[in-house]
């Protein structure tokens, strides 16, 4: 009985060493990499909020200037009245934004400048093919046909022009995030905080760059 003992606990000592490195390397977290993040907002701006999954990150008035881990987020803002911008934030690297509210005077005519030429497209193209196939036994004068048709592609043509132009310019107005000074935000300083494993337990460990 003592030498099934003797034997039984190197044994029991050997079944516990790969599950004592393996909750060590449990314990050795990943290290969580932080991105400095500044937003600048018109003066009108009186309050601005980053929140992640409901967890407010930071929140300030016209310039928020914050530590957070790359992901997705939510972007806040209120010019103090009843109605706020909601945007979607995605943290990738360090960043330098620029809020710019809603141009609605842009936004305006941009649809209706892409709404004139869309139908202006469809009003030349009718022209158009109406007088391209008018013959010599038609009641209208053949120079009155062929002006028709000019003025169908002429139209069309227009329309095709503006109709891109005018949807880009609605979609320019809309209230977003703009990068600013791209090359010189890559610079600011970043810091790393994570858990690393230490004798008898865990520690935090950290690391700045500047």
């Amino acid at each position: 009985m003592k030498r099934f003992l003797s034997l039984a606990l190197p044994l029991s000592l050997c079944l516990a060493a790969p599950r004592a490195h393996a909750q060590d390397d449990e314990l050795r977290a990943p290290w969580v990499r932080l991105a400095h993040v500044s937003i600048s907002a018109p003066a009108g701006i009186e309050r601005m909020a980053v929140l992640s999954q409901g967890n407010v990150v930071a929140e300030c008035s016209n310039y928020c200037d914050f530590w957070a881990p790359p992901g997705r987020y939510t972007f806040y803002a209120s010019d103090g009245g009843s109605d706020r911008t909601k945007l979607s934030l995605r943290i990738k690297d360090n960043a330098r934004l620029a809020y710019q509210e809603e141009d609605e005077t842009m936004r305006s005519a941009g649809m209706v400048l892409g709404l004139f030429g869309s139908l202006s497209t469809v009003v030349g193209l009718v022209v158009l093919f109406a007088n391209a196939d008018v013959g010599g036994d038609s009641p209208m004068p053949q120079s009155t046909s062929r002006s028709a048709e000019a003025a169908g592609g002429l139209m069309a043509l227009g329309g095709a022009i503006a109709t891109p132009i005018g949807f880009v310019m609605f979609s320019h107005g809309r209230a977003k995030l703009t990068p600013v000074a791209a090359d010189e935000a890559k610079s600011t300083p970043h810091l790393q905080l994570g858990f690393v494993g230490v004798s008898g337990g865990i520690g935090l460990g950290g690391g700045a760059v500047f």
